[in-house]
């Protein structure tokens, strides 16, 4: 199966101010004043002095000069840089599929995704500055070259309570925050084994517990701001997942303050479920850089690396970019099983062996991994990325191909790990009896021979009565406009398992390849996917 190439724009937080760059950009682009006249109405209606005239003109401070001396005038540079490259690739037409943000970076990812307008997050990078004042000296962040699970050994060996692994970067770089103190003598050690290290010029302790007094008076603050519904896509390198509409995201951000920054996971989970082009919104080439050695071999553009004029960056990024934009999709032939999946009964007997042997062609065919990194072993998500999600579809096509029919509902993801347990899976399943038509819990999967044909209304009140019955929900709440994951709480693993059903229930086999969960996102839409994809109409 080939993953669907998609885009994910990337909102850098420390460090993405490149000295000159808002002003050279101001000359070329009229979305560097809209953005920054909308920053300082709602900064002045706050009681902040504007920003823009002292960051967009000739004698614009450096780097040095804001992290020596007006840090509220540092993160708004940032955050605001973030929210105008955003504004110009959209308005160029390149649309993302998910928004990443790292650390401070992640409020103008909600911000871009319409969860604030844009004065509110100005407003709210603004207090996020203005509670960490009074913390001046308590401690600071050292970047190490290495890897999370070293890091977290050493400072474990050492006895430094105190810091945290705050930021993982990469298979190569971490960092650590904490007090001064500490930060000397992990610092003083990780010489002497020959970890390379840098210490950052943050001022702050960020993504460590010291910071748990400020975070307190961060969400307090921030509490009043309007927070509106999602747009797009946000996944978190904090939490560790998207953002929901049904999220306290005030809350959430001041969390983030004592919370550690899981890039690393983040864009492994995303590259799983197929993005293939990372794009910049930030100053300089930080967090590209990162995804490049997280995830070798894909496409990374920063538009404003600073190795050239923005107006050229930004021609030859969007040059880039619109052939990656997902085109209109054509009306589909019906669904074909993937070649990987020959039916049961061509299926031969296969040993243990032959059958560990059988999944690793199979997963490295699926996933376009080589078969040698395949080995009965190694982890799915752990060790090669592999997210849930695409985990459980795999398992699902393995039913067919093996002939078990659906997963027993016991069946937990996290379990079958690697391709030796799911072999016991497989062994274990194709020696049972095939289970009573009637066993509780199982949804009857109609012949798509035998389903008669439906109206639209129909199909919907039978698809109400399927998902009422697989989730045990009442049959009020699913109705055709309810939001499965917003409102119901039904996650993208349960909802894609159900789909899978679905495809058995009416006939249409396998997802088509440009299958989106998040689009899927009410009984309604369901209804026209099916309508769309059945050989017969229903």
């Amino acid at each position: 199966m080939t993953l669907v190439s998609r885009n994910a724009f990337l909102f850098p937080g420390q460090g993405a101010y490149a000295d000159g760059a808002l002003g050279a950009l101001r000359r070329q682009r009229p979305e560097v004043d809209d953005v920054f006249a909308e920053i300082d109405r709602a900064l002045e209606a706050h009681g902040v002095p504007a920003v823009a005239g002292r960051l967009l003109g000739a004698d614009a401070p450096t780097l040095a000069e804001l992290l020596d001396g007006d840090p509220v005038l540092l993160q708004l540079a940032l955050y605001g840089t973030d929210v105008v490259l955003y504004r110009i690739l959209t308005g160029a037409g390149v649309q993302p599929d998910v928004l990443l943000g790292h650390s401070l970076g992640e409020i103008a990812a909600l911000v871009a995704a319409g969860a604030f307008s844009v004065g509110d997050g100005a407003v709210i990078v603004s207090e996020r500055t203005a509670v960490l004042r009074p913390l001046d000296g308590l401690g600071a962040m050292t970047s190490l070259a290495t890897n999370r699970g070293r890091a977290a050994a050493l400072l474990a060996v050492m006895d430094l309570a105190g810091l945290a692994v705050a930021v993982d970067n990469g298979p190569e770089q971490v960092v650590v925050s904490g007090p001064l103190a500490d930060l000397d003598r992990l610092e003083d050690v990780a010489r002497r084994i020959g970890v390379a290290l840098t210490r950052l010029r943050s001022p702050y302790p960020f993504h460590n517990s010291l910071l748990a007094p400020a975070a307190d008076d961060f969400g307090r603050r921030i509490q009043h701001v309007r927070q509106r519904p999602l747009r797009a896509r946000v996944h978190s390198p904090i939490l560790g997942r998207a953002y929901h509409d049904l999220d306290d995201l005030p809350a959430l951000l001041a969390r983030h303050f004592t919370m550690p920054v899981g890039f690393q996971d983040a864009v492994r989970d995303l590259h799983g479920r197929g993005v293939r082009t990372w794009v910049e919104c930030g100053a300089r080439a930080a967090l590209t850089s990162l995804v490049r050695s997280i995830v070798p071999g894909v496409v990374t553009v920063a538009p404003l690396d600073g190795r050239r004029a923005p107006g050229e960056t930004l021609a030859g990024a969007v040059a880039t970019l619109r052939p990656a934009s997902p085109p209109t999709p054509a009306p589909p032939a019906p669904s074909v099983a993937p070649a990987v999946t020959p039916p049961a009964a061509a299926m031969p007997a296969l040993g243990r062996d032959d059958l560990v042997a059988d999944l690793r062609e199979f997963y490295a065919q699926a996933l376009e991994y080589p078969v040698d990194v395949l080995t009965a072993d190694a982890e799915l998500e752990a060790d090669l990325g592999v997210d849930s999600l695409k985990q459980t579809e795999l398992l699902t096509r393995l039913g067919e191909r093996y002939g078990f029919g659906a997963l027993p509902d016991d069946f937990r993801i996290t379990e079958l790990n690697t391709l030796d347990r799911i072999a016991s899976l497989i062994v274990r399943l194709t020696a049972a009896p095939a289970p009573d038509a009637g066993t509780t819990g199982a949804v009857a999967a109609l012949p798509a021979a035998t389903l008669p044909a439906l109206g639209r209304d129909d199909l919907v009140a039978d698809l109400r009565e399927f998902y009422a019955q697989a989730l045990e929900y009442p049959v009020d709440v699913l109705t055709a406009d309810a939001e499965l994951e917003a409102d119901l709480g039904v996650d993208s693993l349960k909802q894609t398992e159900l789909l899978t059903r679905l495809g058995e229930r009416y006939g249409f086999g396998a997802l088509p390849d440009d299958f989106r969960i998040t689009e899927l996102n009410t009984l309604d839409r369901i209804a026209d996917l099916v309508r769309r994809l059945r050989p017969v109409a229903v």
